[in-house]
């Protein structure tokens, strides 16, 4: 019986990490997106679709650092070559570089000075608010996981 059940535990602890890795791989491929997008505003659109396009990115962003938080345990895992028989390393690598690492400092940048441009109104405010608290969600797991062995 004890066999079942640590057998039962150890597949729940496997899908709990893949699940975890497809959340993350998904909340990348949004972000990325997002990212995309908000580089593509430019300089003659409305404010109305500058503060749409701030806010999309602003939330992948939250919701990619959440994920990459849920998922730190497998993917440290990975890291340290424990768990080789999936691709999700590879994957995520892939995802995001595919799109050029390191480019939400810049794309923050950009979104900040788009949404400075426009005039006040309730829904900007919202949307600087939420560009600073993705910025934040960023710092926070960087300080909390940055310096991490494999991380």
């Amino acid at each position: 019986m004890r066999i079942f059940f640590v057998a039962f535990i150890i597949s729940a602890a496997i899908t709990a990490h893949a699940d975890a890795l497809e959340d993350l791989k998904a909340a990348s491929v949004c972000y990325v997106a997002a990212m995309k997008a908000a580089l593509a505003l430019s300089d003659r659109e409305d404010c109305t679709e500058t503060v749409a396009k701030s806010d999309e990115y602003s939330a992948a962003r939250v919701a990619y650092y959440k994920a990459a938080r849920r998922a730190l345990p497998a993917l440290l895992e990975t890291a340290k070559g424990q768990e080789t028989s999936n691709g999700y390393g590879n994957e995520l690598t892939e995802i995001v570089r595919g799109f050029g690492e390191n480019r939400d400092e810049e794309v923050t940048e950009m979104v900040e000075a788009k949404l400075n441009r426009c005039p006040s109104s309730d829904q900007g405010d919202q949307a600087r608010l939420a560009v600073e608290q993705a910025k934040e969600a960023g710092e926070r797991f960087t300080k909390d996981f940055g310096q991490l062995e494999g991380a």
